[in-house]
């Protein structure tokens, strides 16, 4: 078998069989050829090399329990909003020296222009598919909905609009958004 020959072969084989690993995949190359495994692992390395051929590793056993989830490197993005926005709530609420205001504003913005999207988004599509300029396009775009709409219920409760009852209100509106999203991700991972 030529090497163009047991390229092609291995190309045809993941496309029609999907094998789940590489053992798999030199499995159904050796029924196919009497080519040694070190031939077939080295053509397969080389593919993947060229870009011809992607291997991807096996996914990870689930969690049985969404605590064991939440505790998992794939939940990492939960903390990090949920350390995000905490820092920033305390920011705003306490930063309002001069030099300091200005690390005020800076960290006010994504609490108010991105968090609360990105963690609504992360609720209401637990996939991962997006890629990251679509996801930071819609976090702002649900982020610009959510923020005047907390600031307008706010208005008609006895609180009002103060920097404490937006900056709370909002840091509870990402907790709760943050927490339903972690939720529904490991459910959705688990049904997969």
């Amino acid at each position: 078998m030529t090497d163009e020959e047991l390229e092609e072969n291995i190309i045809n084989i993941i496309d029609e069989l999907k094998p789940d690993s590489v053992e798999q995949l030199i499995y159904h190359i050796s029924e196919r050829s009497s080519l040694p495994e070190k031939v077939v692992l080295q053509k397969i390395a080389s593919l993947e090399s060229q870009g011809k051929i992607r291997l991807v590793s096996p996914m990870k056993k689930m969690p049985d329990r969404v605590q064991e989830y939440i505790l998992s490197r794939e939940a990492a993005w939960f903390w990090l909003i949920i350390v995000l926005s905490s820092i920033s709530s305390i920011s705003v609420l306490w930063l309002s020296a001069e030099p300091l205001v200005y690390l005020r504003y800076a960290l006010g913005v994504p609490l108010i222009l991105f968090l609360p999207g990105y963690s609504l988004m992360r609720a209401l599509f637990p996939e991962k598919g997006n890629d990251l300029f679509e996801k930071i396009i819609l976090s702002v775009g649900l982020s610009l909905a959510l923020s005047p709409l907390v600031g307008m219920l706010l208005n008609y409760t006895p609180w009002g609009l103060t920097v404490w009852s937006v900056t709370l209100s909002i840091f509870l509106l990402i907790s709760a958004l943050t927490f339903a999203g972690v939720f529904r991700e490991y459910y959705y991972l688990k049904q997969t």
